[in-house]
């Protein structure tokens, strides 16, 4: 947030009051949590008000929400949307750049445990989760797999 505040004018919109990117903000302000359906409209109006040329979301928590409500308001050729759904997941990211061509790190389905090299690291699928754990074999994998919600996972090299 400093650099950003030392380029040009910015603005933080957080409900929290001490939100810590509120500090170098020239311009500090909340706004409703994000599942409240006044969030966007909140936001559309900051950016209304104040000029606004980017909304940069420095959580993984707004991406999908905001690429939504773009898409809602001015329709692009693919689904922003989609997109932004697809990136929240570890495999269907993986998905997502490996029908696009791109680089990727090997990642495979939790559905087949014995069909990978050891070690490898199950971990839910959401980028939101924290739960990361170290399979040495097949039955440590299986057991992670059953205890970690929506589970994937990928070589541990």
């Amino acid at each position: 947030m400093s650099c950003f505040a030392r380029l040009t004018r910015t603005i933080v919109a957080d409900p929290a009051p001490l939100a810590p990117a509120q500090v170098r903000a020239h311009i500090r302000t909340a706004v409703p949590l994000i599942a409240d359906p006044g969030y966007v409209p909140s936001l559309e109006r900051l950016c209304e008000e104040h000029g606004v040329g980017a909304v940069l979301p420095l959580t993984d928590l707004d991406i999908e929400v905001l690429a939504v409500a773009r898409e809602e308001a001015a329709p692009l050729d693919g689904a922003l949307g989609a997109v932004a759904a697809a990136t929240y997941d570890k495999y269907e990211a993986h998905l997502l750049l490996q029908e696009l061509g791109l680089p990727r790190r090997p990642r495979s389905s939790a559905r087949r445990p014995d069909a990978v090299e050891y070690p490898v690291m199950i971990k839910p699928a959401a980028l939101r989760r924290r739960s990361i754990h170290l399979a040495k074999d097949a039955a440590q994998a299986r057991f992670f797999i059953d205890y970690v919600e929506e589970p994937r996972w990928c070589s541990g090299r």
